[in-house]
């Protein structure tokens, strides 16, 4: 029998229709296939819709957190657990109090970053919250601040100070234990700042707080790290946008302050400045009806961001510029310092208070110590016109502060604590020019001698009561320099022979090395021509040790 004929008798289909046929019917079943899949798939969904709901429904009335809670509730915990550590670093609320009113009584004066009205408002909220056992409404930015408020007071306070107070001296009898608080406190600050990431005014306030720390304690390395971090947080809220305009005065008072920073760093270092601040289009801040500098009535945050805007347009200049153009460069930049300084010291408004007077002094300071490192490259060549300013910078350095002696005990005074950075730096400066200068004439060197030693003097009577580290390596760098400028002039003649250059050199620098200007800032101590240096034409000298290498390392550590 054929299987293959169709009942009937017919012909049977040829192969290309049943092969059609059978991809229809192929098809087809592919089709249902995919249906009876799809019907699977939505009863599953509404099926595990059902069990979320459910189990949501049920969590909830039982109080247990649900899935989507418990990235939220583990971030609370680590904020819970963040406020409670800090709380354990800060001391006793007595504690805390004498050491936020030394704060104020010595650096804050000097600074104007934190205004103590708002600061003291805060602070007895924090407390209030603390004893109620109030968690949430804890702010960590201020507590952070608080912290480093306290290191920064307790690593400048008198050791007498400390030995008078009896809530003091129960905590720290030795100073390890003063400097094992400080540094835990610093370190818990930046901890906070590192975990919680809310940009306001307070958090930049910790970061140049903790800036001055490092400087204090001479951590140079977290120092720059601080520097850079506040570079770019500022920049990433706008500090540097003159179109952003929501953080008002106090944040411009912030961006020159890190400018200024910035720029002071980065001459003593040779490295290039993070801002470019000569450029920077933010106008100098001035400050709001009701802030801490009005209060003050000292305009010196003012005069700083001036000064920090001049000293910039060092950094404008092309490294591969002639020297004679490089020269003509920084004598501009000079003239427009000493204008800048003569106009501020013209002013009455800056004798109307003590902290105003102290202020003077560190701007009269800052001033000289750039002026000097302006021309500091070129004192190797002999070029009088530089040697010249740079030792009416050493002449004048200290007028200032002894007008600011006559008035006030320097080993007595706890406002004289913040001046110490710099004069160790204009000290180092001063036996700087006598090692680089030992043509002077006897009488010269003896009126430098003789700051140095004056300088030297009240530095080591500030601090035998005042422990700071950078105090204590200022007086070791000192001790090594003066000991070195003292034997210099016996040590070393001057030799009267034509500088070595190039003949473009000479005919490039010929119309300013012999131009020497009157560049003197406006003092109160007048000197006589016999005091002027005389150098009538360039002078080699030949040191028996490279003296530059020997002290070069001790210039980059203070600013």
């Amino acid at each position: 029998m054929d299987f293959n004929r169709p009942e009937g008798g017919g012909k049977s289909a040829p192969p290309s229709v049943r092969m059609m046929e059978s991809w229809q019917q192929a098809l087809f079943e592919r089709d249902r296939a995919i249906e009876e899949l799809s019907r699977t798939s939505q009863f599953l969904k509404s099926q595990n819709d059902a069990l979320t709901n459910l189990l949501t429904n049920r969590t909830s009335g039982l109080g247990l957190p649900t899935v989507m809670d418990l990235g939220y509730r583990l971030e609370q915990d680590k904020l819970f657990s963040l406020k409670r550590f800090t709380i354990d670093c800060l001391p006793v609320r007595g504690v805390c109090s004498v050491l936020k009113r030394q704060y104020f009584m010595t650096m804050a004066s000097l600074d104007n970053v934190i205004d103590p009205i708002t600061f003291d408002r805060e602070y007895e909220t924090m407390w209030s919250n603390i004893i109620g056992h109030r968690m949430a409404p804890l702010d960590l930015n201020f507590m952070a601040l608080v912290l480093i408020v306290i290191a920064i007071a307790l690593r400048t306070s008198p050791e007498d100070m400390i030995l008078s107070s009896e809530v003091l001296l129960r905590q720290w009898r030795t100073p390890e234990s003063v400097h094992s608080s400080c540094t835990q406190w610093f370190s818990t600050s930046r901890q906070v700042l590192s975990f919680y990431h809310v940009d306001d005014m307070v958090r930049h306030q910790v970061l140049s707080l903790q800036t001055l720390f490092c400087h204090l304690t001479c951590d140079y390395l977290s120092m720059d790290q601080l520097i850079s971090q506040r570079a770019f947080e500022s920049m990433s809220i706008g500090l540097d946008d003159p179109r952003v305009s929501k953080f008002g005065g106090q944040g411009r008072l912030l961006w020159w302050e890190l400018c200024f920073i910035d720029t002071e760093r980065s001459l003593l270092t040779g490295k290039d400045p993070r801002i470019r601040s000569y450029r920077s289009q933010i106008p100098i801040h001035t400050f709001d009806k009701g802030s801490y500098a009005v209060k003050l009535e000292t305009d010196f945050p003012v005069y700083y961001s001036e000064q920090c805007k001049i000293i910039n347009r060092v950094f404008e200049i092309d490294p591969m510029e002639q020297s004679s153009k490089k020269l003509k460069l920084l004598l501009d930049i000079d003239q427009k310092l000493v204008d800048h300084y003569n106009n501020v010291n013209s002013k009455q408004s800056i004798q109307k208070n003590k902290a105003s007077r102290f202020h003077k002094n560190i701007f009269h300071l800052k001033v000289n110590i750039h002026r000097y490192r302006l021309f500091e490259s070129f004192l190797e060549h002999r070029i009088p016109v530089c040697m010249e300013i740079c030792y009416i910078v050493c002449r004048d350095m200290f007028n200032a502060y002894k007008e600011l002696k006559q008035r006030f005990i320097a080993s007595q005074d706890p406002m004289f604590i913040p001046q110490l950075p710099h004069l160790i730096h204009g000290a180092i400066i001063l036996n700087a020019c006598l090692l680089y200068h030992p043509e002077l004439k006897d009488k010269e060197r003896e009126l430098l001698i003789e700051d140095s030693n004056m300088v030297r003097n009240d530095i080591g009577s500030i601090s035998c009561f005042v422990p700071l580290q950078c105090v204590t390596e200022g007086k070791e760098i000192l001790e090594k320099m003066s000991s070195s400028a003292t034997g210099c002039s016996s040590a070393v003649e001057p030799v009267m022979t034509e500088r070595r250059a190039s003949s473009s050199s000479k005919t490039g620098l010929s119309s300013l090395i012999h131009h020497i200007p009157d560049r003197a800032l406006d003092s109160s101590v007048e000197t006589s021509e016999d005091t002027k240096p005389k150098f009538a034409q360039p002078i080699d000298v030949h040191p028996q040790e490279d003296r530059r290498r020997l002290f070069g390392r001790f210039f980059a550590g203070y600013v």
